[in-house]
């Protein structure tokens, strides 16, 4: 195949991918899943992608099959003048020629056509389901049009996405039955482009010779080789199969088409008898006639199924690529190329990736527990008579919580464990907040709510921040803060302080004058605060 229809044909596996790469997008990133808005958003955006896919395809077809027919014939005719021999022109049999491009193209146009309306028949399919599933198991109507709860969407969005991952997402149904499985979009309309571009060229070089009365044909040579066409390559070959001395070349061709199999490199060349010695003839019919059995030596075995590996790799990392679009959006490498040089090149940023993708695993499970733990929150809140701060702000951004994997990055650490992506705050005059602080703990134990961690700032000179941070873990191990202020520390924690801690955070050098200064601001309001009767009891736990 000449490296311009390589070009061309690689182009096109290009406009699949990013058609595949945009609607994943749109399924993921748009906001309202489970209405009508966002189900119509991402049925107008599959219509415009199959619409580009079916143009791109055509044009492919209309340009490249007829060119690689004409190579074949040219490939041929120029063979012929080039050994002196006898050829008619390929114009007297113009309307053969004609026929075949033509019954090829329109094959190759059915065959995608019917592999993309089969992708986007799927994409429906998931839309529908998951959106319903999520719904009923919310109680809610399927034809709603708002969602109740941010849970519900975020169960909606996952559903869909774990039908994306199990079951395919813009792939096609390859074989029947027990042999049946699933092709990406992609990689299925360029096996049909590539098996239909190089059976263009074979049959017009089979049609060339037969309309010339020449019925000899050699298999091409390529190493490595796959396990089926190692059988069949190098043999000569008989078109009409009435020459017995050599097999028919429909037994190479046994499935109709002109290739041992899809995606297959191997094309039929002219072997012309009256070129041969006696010698090479003999030799040519004996080597022909060998059983059709695997010959390749575990070298060439070895190769082949280091190539076979490099390209299950490259599926697998576009799996993983889309994994991560879905989990973390636009934090990931915008197109897929980008996303494998990220991960060829490892270190810190590939690092950071990875951290920020297994994080986001913990921050959807914590949304998941968010409910319940709220209203236990809520409940001791009432009980013991506590004020709750900051409910509205009770889960931790997305962005802030990335951000925060991404600066505590540790090659090999697990620093995307962050605990703090539910944090709560109660709230008790100084007098009384050691007393509420330590009947909190207590109640919380009673419901298995255990405090794993408490850090009192108040009895450290260090640090300029004042409250009680305690970290509690769930009955089902979700991990969560909570912060006990006075009145007083809260207002400065979510006010002034608050202020100066985000322009000191930006500061890389910790002795550089302008961090120092804004520390020693810190301090100063700190200083100013009341501190809690009888703090000293609510004792540090590691």
């Amino acid at each position: 195949m000449a490296k311009l229809n390589d070009k061309q044909l690689e182009n096109l596996k290009k406009v699949y991918l990013s058609a595949r790469e945009k609607l994943l997008d749109t399924i993921i990133n748009y906001q309202g899943v489970g209405t009508k808005t966002y189900y119509n958003t991402v049925l107008k955006q599959l219509n415009a992608e199959i619409e580009r896919l079916n143009t791109e395809t055509n044009f492919y077809i209309n340009t490249e099959i007829p060119k690689e027919y004409q190579t074949g014939i040219d490939e041929v005719y120029s063979y012929f003048i080039k050994n002196n021999l006898m050829m008619n022109k390929p114009s007297m049999f113009a309307n053969i020629h004609m026929d075949a491009v033509y019954a090829l193209s329109r094959e190759m146009q059915y065959q995608v056509q019917e592999g993309i309306a089969q992708a986007g028949r799927q994409v429906i399919r998931y839309l529908d389901e998951s959106r319903d599933n999520a719904l009923r198991a919310a109680g809610l109507e399927a034809t709603a049009e708002k969602v109740a709860s941010g849970s519900t969407i975020q169960d909606m969005k996952n559903n869909l996405v774990e039908k994306l991952q199990d079951e395919g997402f813009m792939t096609v149904q390859y074989g029947q039955g027990k042999n049946a499985y699933q092709v990406s979009l992609d990689s299925y309309a360029s096996m049909v482009a590539r098996s239909t571009t190089r059976e263009a060229g074979n049959l017009a070089r089979e049609n060339q010779l037969i309309d010339n009365d020449y019925d000899l044909v050699q298999m091409s040579t390529h190493y490595p080789t796959c396990h089926i066409c190692a059988k069949f390559q190098g043999r000569v070959y008989s078109i009409s199969g009435k020459d017995k001395r050599f097999p028919p070349l429909s037994q190479a061709f046994a499935s109709g088409y002109r290739n041992i199999h899809p995606n297959c490199r191997h094309i039929i060349v002219p072997w012309i008898e009256n070129l041969q010695t006696n010698e090479e003839i003999a030799l040519a019919i004996i080597d022909s006639n060998q059983p059709f059995i695997d010959i390749r030596d575990q070298k060439q075995i070895n190769l082949y199924n280091k190539q076979q590996k490099q390209n299950r790799q490259m599926r697998q990392d576009l799996y993983q690529y889309e994994r991560y679009k879905q989990r973390l959006g636009n934090d990931v490498p915008k197109t897929f190329s980008a996303f494998r040089r990220m991960k060829k090149a490892g270190g810190d940023n590939w690092g950071v990736l990875e951290s920020q993708y297994k994080g986001m695993g913990y921050y959807n499970k914590a949304i998941k527990n968010e409910p319940d733990i709220t209203k236990v929150v809520t409940d001791i809140a009432d009980k013991l008579g506590i004020k709750t701060a900051g409910l509205e702000y009770k889960i931790k951004s997305k962005e802030s919580y990335l951000r925060k994997i991404k600066s505590n990055y540790i090659p090999g650490g697990t620093e995307y464990e962050v605990k703090d992506i539910l944090r709560y705050t109660y709230i008790s005059p100084s007098s009384s907040l050691s007393e509420k602080t330590l009947s909190s703990i207590v109640e919380y134990n009673k419901k298995v709510y255990n405090t794993i961690e408490i850090k009192n700032y108040w009895l450290d000179d260090t640090n300029p921040y004042n409250g009680i941070n305690t970290t509690l873990t769930a009955p089902n191990g979700q991990k969560f803060e909570m912060q006990y202020h006075t009145p007083e520390s809260f207002e400065l924690k979510d006010g002034k302080m608050h202020d100066l801690y985000e322009k000191s955070r930006l500061i890389e050098d910790r002795v550089s004058p302008e961090y120092i200064k804004l520390r020693n601001e810190m301090f100063d309001l700190s200083d100013g605060l009341t501190v809690p009767y009888q703090i000293e009891r609510v004792e540090d736990k590691k």
